[in-house]
């Protein structure tokens, strides 16, 4: 393993588990950007992660990545240790429901174990965790959800129409998905290392974010997914009746929070945030793939899959003042720029 040298210049020190994945390297542009300090721990397990790793290192040559898996608790401790992060952005996990229903165990060795090595990591060194959780902790409890279904998308109905899910929605669902269930330990021990250990903390259940630099594929990424099956000429297969609706949110707003918070962390600490586009920037696939004038055909209905999801920012926009700027035709027409020119 390579020494750290001493730092001197940097506003912060910021560690990127998962750094090399999709929002890692949107994360590690805007740390950059604003002149923080960073390093990457990552397996570079993901599919074509090794093209985002090879971006970054060609921009910001002065990053380092460190080779590790997220439950590889001394590891990242030396190598945290060596590096005295202000903070530690933990990205890396297993993040499709899918792949979690045909491996449990990866699953849970990956994410709850591997929060939990952070936290573990975080307490000896005394510095914050800013975790990214999922909407997927609330669980099935989201369908029942009164709903109104429109031509293309259904929406909620009542008191979250136009609004969304605040933080303050049940997680106590039964059902969860295995990937639900352990990204819900996760979210659980970060709030409590926060309280119990005093070391500043944040979550963010997120919603679905796109934009450059993400090979979706057809568990996880699924705008970006759409686009790439566009550029490569296949058919795409929708799973129930593509009325699905979610808040869409671009990579490079998504990044900004994530470095808004750290700047702020004594003032946003303890907090568990839902992040997402907000209700201005929902999409359901049969709008998605309209937008995209793609063919596609359908399938059976994945398991606990919710039919209307997004997310109450408001939070986020009273604390530290965050709101999405790159809404979805900008975003889209971005993002799809981007995967025919690396195609």
């Amino acid at each position: 393993m390579e020494a750290i040298q001493d730092i001197e210049g940097g506003m912060m020190r910021i560690a990127i588990s998962g750094g090399a994945g999709f929002l890692g390297s949107n994360i590690v542009e805007e740390a950059k950007n604003r002149g923080h300090e960073v390093i990457i721990i990552d397996n570079l397990s993901r599919p074509q992660i090794e093209r985002n790793w090879g971006w970054i290192h060609k921009t910001y040559p002065e990053v380092n990545l460190f080779r590790f898996a997220s439950w590889n608790k001394w590891a990242i401790f030396n190598v945290c240790k060596m590096f005295k992060p202000d903070v530690i952005i933990h990205l890396a996990g297993q993040v499709g429901v899918t792949s979690s229903i045909r491996d449990p165990e990866y699953d849970f060795r990956t994410n709850a174990l591997g929060t939990f090595t952070i936290c573990e990591v975080a307490r000896k060194l005394n510095c914050g965790i800013i975790y990214s959780s999922t909407n997927k902790v609330y669980g099935d409890g989201i369908n029942d959800i009164p709903l109104n279904e429109e031509e293309t998308r259904y929406d909620f109905k009542g008191e979250y129409y136009k609004k969304g899910i605040p933080e303050s929605f049940s997680i106590g669902s039964l059902e969860h998905t295995p990937y639900g269930c352990s990204k819900l330990t996760g979210d659980l021990y970060v709030t409590d290392y926060g309280k119990v250990f005093k070391i500043p903390t944040v979550v963010n259940r997120m919603s679905t974010v796109y934009g450059k630099r993400q090979f979706g594929n057809v568990d996880q990424g699924w705008l970006s997914h759409f686009i790439w099956s566009k550029v490569n000429n296949r058919l795409v297969t929708v799973f129930g009746n593509g009325k699905q609706l979610r808040d869409m949110l671009y990579g490079s707003d998504c990044a900004k929070c994530y470095i808004d918070q750290a700047e702020n962390l004594d003032e946003v600490k303890g907090n568990v945030f839902n992040l997402g586009g907000g209700w201005d920037n929902t999409l359901s696939l049969l709008e998605g793939l309209k937008m995209l004038k793609m063919d596609y055909s359908f399938g059976d209905w994945r398991p606990t899959d919710q039919k209307v999801y997004y997310s109450d920012i408001s939070k986020l926009k009273k604390m530290i003042g965050w709101t999405p700027k790159v809404d979805i035709k900008r975003g889209l027409k971005l993002t799809e720029d981007w995967c025919y020119k690396n195609a």
